[in-house]
């Protein structure tokens, strides 16, 4: 009996060394496939302010998929300015597409014609160290947000996963001050 049960013991062991093996390529797996449909944005070769106010920039998609839903922010004098309107970039291209009759016109960048001043916006949108932020869904369903002007990979938000603070600028309705509103509602409500 007691053979029978160190020798039932390893088979338990190798068992679930197994098992660990086979989720950890399941995972590589996983992590492999949206990787292969993963847009990767980056800064465009230019940025500039129109004589209203408002900024022009331009992004890439060199990444494997498409850009779903694409929506930009940046910070610039001491205000947050998105796109109010979200696009989809296929993989290696640029938006706006640059054709030679648009080279140096306005036409050749992406409007950023939303406002606000820095009070009241959550930083998780865009905050005045990075500058630049971009926010689309992969293929998968997957959010992500891109720090432009910083080196490293996105942030990722898998779906079924807790929903990260910076989700509401995926939604195709976006409030700036929903986070803002809730967090004063709530120390209202404490008596602050």
């Amino acid at each position: 009996i007691g053979y029978q049960s160190v020798q039932t013991r390893r088979a338990v062991d190798v068992s679930q060394g197994e098992a660990k093996a086979t989720l950890a390529l399941v995972r590589e797996a996983q992590r492999d496939r949206q990787l292969s449909v993963q847009p990767l944005i980056i800064e465009g070769p230019s940025h500039q302010r129109r004589g209203d106010g408002t900024i022009g920039v331009q992004v890439r998609n060199v990444g494997r998929g498409p850009a779903i839903g694409l929506r930009v922010f940046a910070w610039n004098a001491g205000e947050v300015f998105w796109s109010g309107g979200r696009v989809t970039v296929p993989a290696g291209e640029a938006f706006p597409r640059l054709s030679e009759g648009n080279l140096g016109q306005d036409a050749q960048f992406l409007h950023l014609t939303e406002r606000r001043g820095q009070g009241g916006m959550s930083a998780e949108y865009c905050d005045q160290s990075n500058g630049l932020v971009a926010y689309c869904h992969d293929q998968l369903g997957n959010g992500l947000r891109f720090s432009l002007r910083r080196p490293g990979p996105p942030d990722l938000w898998d779906r079924g996963a807790a929903q990260p603070p910076w989700a509401p600028a995926l939604e195709d309705i976006f409030d700036p001050l929903a986070g803002a509103l809730e967090t004063s509602t709530m120390a209202s409500e404490r008596g602050l």
